[in-house]
């Protein structure tokens, strides 16, 4: 059993049921190991913890923004693909665990402090891509925070108003509203 598989296991329970799900027993179970196991890798849980939320930091922010910023995508298709993100269907479990995981810092100082280190990341990338399309810092700032609110939002209310507005529809709505040229994109793929 490598640390992996335990973050691995810890992150399914963190979408399934939320951090208070996520118990040395029921990993084990899960698993299907011994605390032996749990314990040979982690020190208590709150170390397990810790990993999982920096697991999530590097695969929902760190390595997405990797892969787009490694693309031969332009600003603006950059930003059509983060819009369609959430309406993709393997995206519902990366929603699960994204507001399971705000809901824990609610209540916990150092999931708090992780979801505002993610956040100040993403809007970050989100401004590059407004500021590479020639807004001043100001103006891409304000845009940067309106896609990522409209990003984030879709990414709440898609799994149950998914019929309300069809894919394309809400793409070429929002990038009018957020003044994005009128390039092609790539296709919301649900």
């Amino acid at each position: 059993m490598t640390p992996e598989a335990w973050i691995e296991a810890g992150t399914t329970i963190l979408a399934e049921e939320n951090v208070r799900g996520v118990q040395i027993p029921a990993l084990c179970e899960r698993l299907g190991v011994t605390k032996g196991s749990f314990y040979w890798h982690f020190g208590a849980l709150g170390d397990l913890l810790r990993r999982l939320l920096e697991h999530w930091r590097r695969r929902a922010t760190l390595d997405l923004i990797g892969r787009l910023s490694g693309t031969a995508m332009g600003g603006a298709s950059i930003l059509r693909a983060l819009l369609v993100l959430p309406r993709r269907s393997r995206s519902r479990q990366a929603a699960a665990l994204e507001a399971s995981i705000r809901d824990w810092a609610r209540r916990d100082a150092e999931a708090a402090r992780a979801v505002r280190e993610v956040d100040a990341v993403r809007l970050k990338f989100f401004e590059q891509m407004f500021r590479a399309r020639g807004f001043d810092r100001t103006e891409a700032t304000a845009r940067a925070y309106l896609a990522y609110c409209v990003m984030m939002g879709d990414s709440v209310l898609h799994p149950t108003l998914a019929e309300a507005v069809p894919d394309q529809i809400y793409l070429e709505t929002a990038v009018r509203v957020l003044g994005l040229a009128a390039e092609p994109g790539p296709a919301a793929r649900p």
